[in-house]
């Protein structure tokens, strides 16, 4: 997450170059990242880069302030490691809450003191039908839908859609671009981006 004046950036591939505009200087690029994820950043090819960027290890409960933003970490349910953020600028206030299912209930309460603008959730699957006694950590979209229902926010952004479903091991053809925009007729607020 960067302050928001510096603008250019081409992916986060940290071989390419944030400038600053307003000095047309090279940037050391802040990251924020999962305490748990901070070695497997640094070993996973990105160590010839390490003059490019500051890491900054997160866990729940801390929160990040820059000047045009302020960033709280919260526990998602995706893994044992896994965070979202609740985040507020001057403008809008929302949370990212993706690669997980229903949070913990700590997270839930969390959200629920706070009047967002809208939430990012991800709805990985159209239908999610496992064998017994398997688990799945992601939100089928009807799951996201009701969840985001439960917490009374205006608007609610689906990402990480796959438009299939999962039936016991096989993937299959989900909804069609019809039904998608009749789920976000039916349900006032929810978008999928890019679909």
């Amino acid at each position: 997450l960067l302050n928001s004046k510096l603008i250019i950036m081409w992916g986060w591939n940290p071989a390419n170059t944030v400038w600053d505009p307003g000095t047309w200087k090279k940037k050391i690029i802040d990251l924020y990242l999962p305490t748990q994820d901070t070695k497997y950043f640094e070993s996973l090819g990105f160590s010839w880069a390490k003059s490019r960027y500051n890491i900054h290890p997160i866990k729940p409960g801390d929160i990040i302030k820059l000047p045009d933003i302020m960033i709280e970490v919260v526990k998602t349910t995706h893994s044992i490691d896994s965070v979202g953020y609740i985040i507020t600028t001057p403008n809008k206030t929302f949370a990212y809450l993706v690669d997980g299912v229903i949070p913990p209930e700590r997270t839930i309460k969390r959200l629920k003191d706070i009047e967002f603008d809208f939430i990012i959730l991800e709805g990985t699957l159209d239908e999610l039908i496992l064998p017994e006694g398997v688990q799945w950590y992601n939100f089928s979209i009807f799951e996201a839908i009701t969840f985001w229902k439960t917490l009374n926010v205006p608007k609610c952004i689906l990402t990480h859609a796959s438009f299939h479903s999962w039936n016991i091991n096989k993937l299959i053809a989900g909804i069609t671009p019809t039904e998608r925009k009749a789920l976000e007729e039916k349900n006032f607020g929810l978008s999928f981006p890019g679909a």
